[in-house]
């Protein structure tokens, strides 16, 4: 950083920073001259630590913030294995969803799982059906149920 000395007043100072020099009868102390100095970007608006979005400091809070985003799924894959088939939905940014395990129903011989927070954004339709993937699954789908939630 260049610094220029300012003569006779004995102060060394970085250039980078503005001063507002005003020459009074009398002459003007160091501390009065350094309480003028102003940096470069004075006239800009300066973030007051009181308006800055703080990070989370819980679990609590961060569950919450998790929750509230709405992931978007913009692909889905099936590949077989040799237990059966894998299910991989891939959101925009990698966002991950809130699949609840527990939460699963079956009805007759089909399994059902509700993802909340989630919207289908796939390229090339609204919703997504693999007929006989394997030999035991009769067809795969998956659609959006409402606003918020993909089954």
């Amino acid at each position: 950083m260049k610094r220029k000395v300012f003569n006779g007043l004995g102060l060394t100072v970085p250039l980078e920073l503005r001063l507002a020099l005003i020459a009074l009868a009398g002459g003007m102390t160091q501390g009065a001259l350094m309480l003028m100095a102003q940096p470069g970007w004075a006239g800009s608006q300066i973030p007051r630590v009181r308006d800055l979005q703080r990070p989370v400091t819980s679990v609590k809070e961060w569950l919450a913030q998790v929750e509230a985003a709405t992931a978007q799924i913009t692909n889905i894959k099936l590949n077989r294995t040799d237990t059966g088939l894998e299910i991989n939905l891939e959101t925009a940014e990698g966002r991950p969803l809130q699949v609840d395990a527990t939460k699963f129903r079956q009805e007759g011989t089909s399994l059902i799982a509700d993802i909340p927070n989630a919207v289908l954004a796939l390229p090339k339709s609204q919703g997504f059906r693999a007929d006989n993937p394997t030999e035991e699954i009769a067809n795969v789908r998956v659609t959006q149920v409402d606003a918020t939630m993909v089954r």
